[in-house]
């Protein structure tokens, strides 16, 4: 089958990485696949495949490059000064058209896709008058509850009407579904379908030499720095770690964001800029979880934690908030499920310090890594993509 693939960037993401997984997947299957990324941003993720089609669509360009287009642009500001936060609606609408001319040009090349995977919300809002029926929209984060303004029930509409709507764990799905409730929204159908890990990928890259890594034991943070990912609650459970338990590993903590200086400036004010590091992003995070003694999640939510899979793959043990999303679909169950704390420094301190006294749960990491095999999430996008329906599982 010839499908498509389409993301806001290729950027270092989780969501990016999941992109080029399901890519790699797809066509391990024998399938015809387009990556397609829509604004002009550097690619750091690529799909494992050296052959994969990986296409710059850059809708914003297109746009500004006609009369008529940046005539629409000046419109969509003036409007959006009119309707609050409504930029999306206008210029997604043209967007739209200027996507759907790229489309039919790559088809005319490499023919008709029968499957296109939107995913994220920023690729809806981006392209949102898309009514293809081939359309999956794919949504990777948990809802919020309030309405946060007069038109938000009207955007909800425009996004999420009479589409096809996957959410990537049963957390999503459940808070998909009380969105919809407060909106007022009727998809065309929703599913679960979760995201794909190439354990084999992860595997082979394990044993890159990155300069940096501490040859001193640690344990390991990894994110975008956003509120929601909240390393303050990290730092502050590290904080207890040292206080009250005499925690001798230094914490590192990879990634970047706009939330790095307020990081930082915590981890000074109490006392641990000697103990904890600030490394910067990586385009291969495997490296550093596989010589962690530990992986820690921090977040409020996670709309599944793919990086909690990415851990175990390497080799690492998890602890984990107990947090709203697709987290507890992992590590729900067994002895795992001890190792997920309560939403305070202090739950999260004790766990951290109880699980490194435990033995390293293999059979169960392992048990869970079988579940996100790519080959039976591939087989469930296309049943759903071309029916409606799931496949029926044993």
């Amino acid at each position: 089958m010839n499908i498509g693939i389409v993301v806001r960037t290729l950027k270092i993401g989780g969501m990016e990485r999941v992109a080029a997984n399901l890519t790699d997947a797809f066509m391990d299957e024998g399938h015809t696949v387009t990556l397609m990324y829509l604004k002009d941003r550097p690619v750091k993720i690529r799909p494992e495949r050296s052959d994969a089609d990986i296409r710059l669509l850059n809708l914003d360009r297109t746009l500004a490059f006609t009369g008529i287009g940046i005539l629409w642009i000046v419109i969509s500001r003036i409007l959006n000064m009119v309707f609050r936060k409504s930029l999306f609606v206008w210029q997604g609408f043209a967007q739209s058209f200027v996507f759907k001319r790229k489309i039919k040009k790559i088809e005319s090349e490499k023919g008709r896709f029968d499957l296109m995977i939107f995913r994220g919300q920023g690729t809806f809002e981006l392209i949102w008058a898309n009514k293809d029926p081939r359309i999956i929209q794919v949504c990777e984060s948990i809802f919020p509850r309030k309405h946060k303004g007069r038109f938000d029930s009207w955007y909800a509409g425009l996004l999420y009407n009479g589409k096809k709507v996957v959410c990537v764990s049963e957390g999503v799905k459940e808070s998909f579904g009380e969105y919809a409730k407060d909106h007022g929204i009727i998809p065309e159908s929703v599913t679960m379908i979760t995201n794909p890990i190439n354990i084999e990928k992860i595997k082979s890259r394990l044993g890159e030499s990155i300069a940096s890594i501490p040859q001193k034991t640690y344990i390991l943070g990894l994110g975008r720095f956003v509120p929601h990912k909240n390393f303050s609650r990290l730092i502050r459970a590290y904080k207890v770690l040292v206080d009250d338990y005499d925690f001798q590993h230094p914490l590192v903590i990879i990634g970047d964001g706009r939330e790095r200086d307020k990081l930082t400036k915590l981890t000074k004010s109490l006392g641990l800029e000697k103990r904890v590091s600030f490394p910067g992003s990586t385009d291969n995070p495997y490296a550093w979880m596989a010589k962690a003694e530990l992986f820690i999640l921090s977040s409020d939510l996670e709309g599944l934690g793919m990086v909690i899979l990415e851990a175990f793959a390497s080799g690492t043990n998890v602890v984990a908030t107990h947090c709203p999303g697709g987290v507890s679909d992992i590590m729900g169950s067994g002895c795992l499920a001890a190792q997920l704390s309560d939403m305070t420094p202090e739950s999260l301190a004790q766990v951290i310090s109880l699980t490194l006294k435990q033995p390293f749960p293999e059979e169960e990491i392992h048990a869970v890594l079988e579940k996100f095999r790519p080959k039976a999430i591939t087989d469930m996008y296309l049943s759903f993509g071309i029916s409606g329906t799931m496949p029926c599982t044993v």
